[in-house]
């Protein structure tokens, strides 16, 4: 048609989509020599993080637990200290305001009742009876004593024993005196023939000599205060019977905790 206008036709070229790139081969080699690119390696993954435990779980480092330890030991040690400088100001201050002191015995008499010596071909028997009276004396003015229950023994010098008693506890007032008696029984006790040979003649003679201990606790008391009782020896004698009978007492000496001896 003469009316119409021809354009021509742009074709267009539609670019077709690259081809991938073909693998080669394992233990292929490039003729040319030229290295093949590099494959692109992944990093390795870091490992997953433990999540924090709580402080309760936590280990606890040796140089804190030490220090730990230290400071406990050191608080003890300064606990008993002041402790034990409080407890010895207090026992003095006790000790000036009051001036405590143990008691004082003394072997008042000592009487050997129905002293049977029997000797005989299979030996010698010794049955009797003694009487002893030990006086306490209380010299403290502001302090009284109670004391424990109380053992009597009496001895011969040679070892022999002729029995024993007990006597119950009792409180000792201030500046008090008191006496105590016991009577200790032995009924045929056999003995060698010297020693029953002695013994007959020291009882005709008033020469026998017997010894009186005693085993007991004593404390303190003053006032609302009381004090535990400690262990207390008293030894009187040996002492010949006719100078008791004469009227002479003599002093005993006292042991306190088997440590030493007051006369």
């Amino acid at each position: 048609m003469e009316g119409d206008r021809t354009f021509p036709q742009q074709q267009q070229q539609l670019s077709a989509p690259p081809s991938p790139a073909l693998q080669k081969p394992p233990g292929y080699k490039d003729p040319t020599g030229s290295p093949a690119p590099a494959t692109p390696s992944r990093p390795p993954p870091r490992p997953a993080k433990k999540p924090p435990l709580p402080p309760a779980f936590r280990k606890k480092s040796k140089r804190s637990c030490c220090r730990c330890c230290c400071c406990c030991l050191l608080f003890i040690f300064l606990f008993i200290l002041v402790a034990a400088i409080v407890l010895a100001g207090v026992s003095g201050a006790v000790y000036l305001w009051y001036r405590p002191s143990l008691p004082v015995f003394h072997l008042q008499s000592l009487k050997a009742r129905d002293f049977d010596v029997v000797v005989g071909p299979d030996g010698a028997t010794v049955s009797a009876d003694v009487a002893a009276k030990v006086q306490a004396t209380n010299s403290n003015e502001k302090v009284e004593l109670h004391y424990g229950t109380t053992r009597c023994k009496v001895v011969e010098p040679g070892g022999v024993g002729l029995g024993e008693a007990t006597a119950p506890g009792f409180l000792q007032g201030s500046g008090n005196v008191t006496v105590m008696g016991f009577t200790t029984t032995v009924r045929r006790l056999e003995v060698d023939d010297e020693v029953g040979q002695r013994l007959k003649k020291g009882v005709a003679t008033k020469a026998l000599a017997l010894g009186v201990e005693l085993r007991t606790t004593v404390g303190i008391q003053a006032g609302k205060v009381r004090t535990g009782r400690v262990q207390v020896l008293v030894a009187c004698g040996p002492v010949p019977l006719r100078r008791l009978d004469a009227g002479d007492t003599p002093k005993c000496n006292i042991r306190v905790f088997n440590w030493f001896t007051l006369p």
